[in-house]
């Protein structure tokens, strides 16, 4: 026997055509076995978009809540601050009254420069006089 070469098939443009169908039917199968998969996999991705949805907006209240009790925090804190300050320096300035004597109120006289002294009782009586009249007539 002879030794035969390659066996070389030659195909007609019919069987071509039939081999090529056969091809694209398995590929066509082949995807329709894989939309089950592709749908899941879309499913997953829309609730995973979902899920990162829900935490950031989570998130930014949660910083929105921490921002809110930071600032009425610091509020307070401002307002016990203004309060102590405000007790320290009426206690300063009482403590600075209770230190000088009592006296009589002092003014000067103009044309003459010379001192003159009040008692506290009739100046009392000049602002009650001066800030009484302020009253409405009915």
């Amino acid at each position: 026997m002879e030794a035969e070469g390659p066996v070389v098939m030659m195909m007609t443009f019919d069987e071509v055509s039939i081999e090529r169908s056969k091809s694209f039917a398995k590929a066509l199968q082949e995807l329709r076995n894989l939309r089950p998969q592709l749908y899941s996999a879309a499913e997953v991705l829309d609730n995973l978009k979902d899920y990162a949805v829900r935490a950031l907006v989570n998130a930014v209240d949660h910083f929105g809540t921490v921002a809110y009790k930071l600032t009425d925090l610091l509020e307070q804190q401002t307002s016990d601050i203004s309060a102590l300050e405000l007790k320290i320096s009426c206690r300063n300035q009482d403590s600075m009254e209770i230190s000088k004597p009592l006296s009589a109120f002092r003014s000067f006289d103009i044309h003459g420069r010379r001192e003159i002294q009040r008692s506290p009782i009739r100046s009392k009586s000049m602002l009650k006089g001066i800030f009484g009249k302020n009253k409405l007539a009915k």
